[in-house]
Order: structure tokens, then sequence, then C-alpha cells
């Protein structure tokens, strides 16, 4: 055993172990370390040790295996197996460079490419155009498990890929801005941090504002703008309302205030005058053309109609189940072998066409066919997702429509069925009608009220199109899970 045995026998250079031999009717040993690795304490002696605990300080990072040689009295007994007079026993030691790093930053151009340099120091105010971004190349040694990012208030982080160590950040608010990214580990205990000042200074813009998304937030609506916007400029008059509750009344309240969200000026913070945006409405807003403007002086255009999203957290964000496709294969999403029609389909992972990330999932249902396909991981064991027993979910994914036919009785859909304790009636979160919007990611959703004891569930993924004469086929990215807050 070791003192570092329940953390993976991880330690950084010119750190210590110490191994110990706590085996009963050990009559002699023998420990043997890679020459030119450690410094054995208190022994001239750097490579072998017949002491029942042995100190060592690793001096060089690798892989190093440490052997333990073992002579019994008797036969070794290790709880349930007789093992003979003679053990020989490894001990891997993964011996860590101290954390580590350093930062490349590039402008992103609008078509995602990557532009300009910066130019990494202090008081460098790199001139990034508001509502741009920036993509940070990290490289990082000593394999720090934490990455932290100190923006100054300045940017947001819009992605990160772990994989190719970068992350992307969008600029929207005006100033000069320091900039600090560290990295850090528990076991053994390291970290490191770059920090600039005065690394970015984000300047005015002629581009005009982009409303890039609208969701309800505790029964507001947040209106969220490519760039942030001139709190002086937010009248309630305005803006109009329009919600149609999931019985289907209609509501038309009036604008209370219209304010910027205190921590993100992108963020515009409509609440209604005694009324609240439930998670089963439709909801849409309206904005006809007044003072709405950006903090660099850009008039916005009006909108009309925009429909407001939910926007509760996704349980699957912090689950296993790779909702976005981003780290499985086709192995991955397995056929559950409900038989014809759904067999008659193809799912191929791919980067064609994609909602967000760099992947989705390609689906080709044949004529007359189907799909029935669940997450599995490489073991063919369930991936699952917890949920509140009892709570209503929203339950969505977002799907890219490119062919489907004329059935001659049952529309293909898709459905998202939660197992176990399926509610076989959920209805389609996507029914492919000849008048769906083909090229174009859409967004569906249902309501799905879990059973009182349910704790985790996964999906049974179905697609339908047994009526149709022809193939259906369509991308599919991103799905959610999200709980909800139900109109009384």
């Amino acid at each position: 055993m070791t003192n570092q045995m329940h953390f993976g026998n991880k330690v950084e250079v010119n750190g210590s172990i110490t191994f110990g031999d706590v085996s009963s009717g050990v009559e002699s040993r023998k420990w043997t370390f890679p020459e030119g690795v450690v410094d054995i304490v208190d022994s001239d002696d750097d490579v072998t040790s017949t002491k029942n605990t042995v100190k060592a300080i690793f001096k060089k990072t690798g892989q190093h295996n440490v052997a333990l040689h073992q002579v019994f009295k008797g036969d070794a007994y290790d709880g349930t197996t007789l093992k003979g007079k003679v053990l020989d026993t490894i001990i891997a030691v993964n011996v860590l460079k101290p954390v580590s790093v350093s930062l490349e930053g590039y402008k992103l151009n609008s078509d995602g490419s990557l532009g300009d340099a910066l130019v990494m120091s202090d008081g460098a105010l790199n001139e990034i155009t508001a509502s741009y971004s920036v993509r940070f190349i990290y490289t990082v040694e000593g394999q720090p498990e934490e990455f932290t990012w100190d923006l100054d208030n300045g940017g947001v982080v819009v992605t990160t890929d772990e994989n190719n160590q970068t992350t992307d950040v969008k600029y929207s608010k005006m100033g000069d801005f320091n900039l600090s990214f560290g990295a850090s580990r528990e076991r053994p205990a390291g970290g490191n941090m770059v920090s600039y000042t005065d690394l970015i200074r984000v300047v005015p813009s002629t581009d005009p504002v982009v409303l890039e998304n609208t969701y309800n937030r505790d029964g507001k609506i947040v209106l969220d703008f490519s760039r942030e916007m001139d709190a002086s400029k937010l009248n309630p008059n305005d803006f109009s309302v329009n919600i149609t509750t999931f019985g289907g009344a209609t509501i038309t309240p009036s604008i209370n205030t219209v304010t910027l969200d205190p921590t993100d000026g992108d963020l515009v913070i409509v609440e209604l005058n005694g009324e609240t945006v439930y998670t089963d409405d439709q909801a849409t807003i309206t904005y006809t053309k007044g003072t709405l403007a950006t903090s660099d002086g850009v008039d916005a255009d009006t909108f009309m109609n925009v429909s407001v999203t939910t926007q509760y957290p996704n349980v699957l964000e912090t689950s296993s189940y790779d909702y976005g496709f981003e780290n499985s294969t086709n192995a991955n999403w397995k056929y559950l072998g409900w038989g014809a029609p759904f067999d008659g389909y193809t799912l191929d992972v791919n980067g064609t066409q994609v909602h967000s990330g760099t992947k989705s999932a390609h689906v080709t249902m044949n004529a007359g066919g189907g799909m029935i396909v669940g997450h599995k991981d490489n073991s063919n064991a369930n991936i699952t997702f917890p949920v509140e027993g009892g709570e209503t979910y929203e339950v969505g994914v977002w799907v890219y429509l490119e062919q489907v036919g004329a059935s001659t009785n049952l529309t293909p859909d898709l459905r998202l069925f939660s197992v176990p304790n399926t509610d076989w009636g959920v209805a389609a979160v996507h029914t492919f009608t000849d008048t769906f919007t083909t090229g174009q990611w859409v967004y569906g959703k249902v309501l799905v009220k879990f059973d009182a004891s349910a704790t985790e569930s996964r999906f049974a993924i179905r697609g339908y199109n047994k009526d149709n004469t022809t193939i259906t086929s369509f991308y599919m990215d991103d799905f959610t899970v999200r709980k909800v807050n139900i109109r009384p």
C-alpha cells in the first residue's frame, strides 16, 4: 500500500510517496525502484530496499513501476485465495510536472475563422469590435482538472472545447478589460495562473444589433441582444406581449418595467404588470421601433411576435447523457429491438449539419420504416439522467429536416419516450407534415410528468415513417430536459 493509493498514486515531481508492506507472515521482501528515478529517504541505495516502509522522492516525470517481491513463511492468503509463498506486485506511479499554463488569443472573424493574433501582454489593449469574439487557445502541463476564467465583467464564455483546449469569449460591453486564466488540480495539489491587465479594449460597432435569444426567466421575458444596450433608451411603451395559455385563453398584459440585467448589459428584462409567463404558455413579444439602442449608439430594429422560449437549466448538461452527440459514436445509439417497422433506419453521428458544437445525428427513416434507439455506454449499459419524481419537465430536441414525403395515413413524427414507467401516449416532439420547415433548425418540445418514485430516466427515441412511401431524413441535436413552472 502507499499513502497515495486512493488518489491513483499520483505525485508531483520532487514529491514523495511512502510505500508500506503491511502483510503478515513475510519472511523477506525487496522493493525495487527504477534506476535514476527516486531518492530513497535515509538510504544510500536509491534502487532497492528491504524495509517494510520506504519513503521515496520521485525526481523524474512520467509513468514508473515500483516492484515488491515478497517471500512468505507459508502460503499467502488475500482473504479469498491462497497465493503461494512468493508474491510479486507492481505499483504504478504517475509523476506529474508542476501545473503550468500558457495562453494565445485570436480575433474571430464574422464567419468563425481565425483572424489576427492578440498581443498577450499587460496594457496591450487589443481592440475588439463590440459583439465580436476572441478565441483563446490554452496549453497546459501537469494534468490540471479545473479551469477558471476571470473576464473582468467584460466578456462572456460562449463555447469551450476541452479536447482542442479552446475557449471563445464574446465581448459586447464597451471599455477596457483585464483577463486571467487559471488551471489547478486537487491531488497532488497544484495550480498556475496567467493574468493580463488592460488586455482588451472593446470599441463601438456600426453593425446592426441582433436579437439573439428571447426566453422566460422566473416569469419575466429576457431579450438577449448581440451587444450591450443603453439603459436610458428603454421604454415600456415600445413593447407588447401576447400570451396564449395551454387551455387556449389569450392574455395581452401591459408592460410594467423594462430594465437591463444588472450583471449583463446584453440582457433586457421585460416585467409584466400583474402577470407571469409560465412554461406551458405560448408567449410572443413585439418591439415597435422607438428609442431602444445599443450603448454604442446603434438603434434596434422592429421585431414582431418573437417566440419566448424556456430557459430553465438543462439537467442533461450535468449528466453523462451525450445530449449534443459531441462525445459519442454510432455504436452508442443502439437499436432497441422493437422489430419492423422500427428497424428501418440509419443513424450516423457526424459533423455535416450541427445546431451547436461539432456533431449531430443524421437519421434516415426508410419508406415504410421507422427508428427506435437508446443511448448506451461502451459496455452497453443504459445512460440515464436525473429527474425529480412527480415533477413536470419540458423535454425537447432540435431537428433539421431534409426530406419528408406524403403520408398515406399517420404523419411521420419523432417521439421521446421516457423509460421506465413510460407514458406511451406522450405527444410527438416533432410531426413532419408537408408544411414542416426544411433546411432550418427547429425546436420541438412536450411536457412530461415523471412518475412519483422516479429518480432517473432515459429516452427511447422513436421515429415513425411506416405510412410514408418515401424516406424521411433529418438531423437531430441538443436534447433538453428542463424542470418547468406550469400555469395553475
